[in-house]
């Protein structure tokens, strides 16, 4: 009685998704969008910054993440106080947190493998 007149898309619930028409023209916007990627003069900058971060040693690609992640939080704590935005300490946490990880990575990138002294 609780059988389905369409056994194949209840045995696999993502060919419902793949089926449907919103993710089919998804699909056909991506697929054209990166058809068209390579050759657009604007995806050029983009195409340039990944292949000079690809051609940087790991070592140097962890010290970025974490002078990325301790400046970044640093500019939000101190944007937030320029505001006048105070809701108490537990909003530093997260901000905290990254800035750590940061200085962790930070440290890790300069005494890891490959690390430059």
């Amino acid at each position: 009685m609780n059988e389905s007149r369409y056994p194949d898309l209840q045995a696999d619930p993502a060919a419902i998704l793949e089926a449907s028409a919103p993710v089919r023209a998804a699909q056909a916007l991506i697929d054209a969008v990166g058809a068209a990627a390579p050759t657009s003069r604007g995806w050029q900058p983009i195409h340039r910054t990944v292949r000079e971060w690809r051609a940087l040693t790991p070592a140097a690609r962890q010290f970025y993440l974490g002078v990325t992640l301790v400046v970044a939080p640093v500019a939000h704590i101190l944007l937030s106080l320029w505001r006048g935005l105070d809701p108490g300490w537990l909003w530093l946490v997260i901000p905290v947190t990254a800035a750590l990880v940061g200085g962790v990575c930070i440290v890790a990138s300069r005494s890891g493998p490959g690390a430059q002294t």
